[in-house]
């Protein structure tokens, strides 16, 4: 399974957002789903597993086409990116 289940929130505000890695560098997942909390929208967070012979920057691709149908907006958040403003 691509995406872990114990972050993904059970929300319905039409905008889900998506980050993962293929290694825990930054603890911005909690970060992310503390914004995507407070201002009601989905979030999936995807550890990545590296395959032997794909470019690692490609998963981010599978993992958005995974996502894509959740809701009206989807987008990827980088691991290295921190929300600062909540409002």
């Amino acid at each position: 399974m691509l995406f872990s289940k114990r972050l993904l929130s059970p929300r319905r505000s039409g905008i889900t957002i998506v980050s993962g890695c293929d290694r825990i560098r930054f603890k911005s997942f909690v970060n992310h789903k503390l914004f995507a909390d407070v201002n009601g929208a989905n979030y999936v967070w995807s550890f990545m597993l590296r395959r032997e012979g794909m470019n690692p920057y490609l998963r981010k691709i599978e993992i958005i086409q995974a996502a894509l149908g959740a809701d009206e907006w989807v987008f990827w958040l980088d691991d290295d990116a921190y929300f600062t403003d909540f409002s």
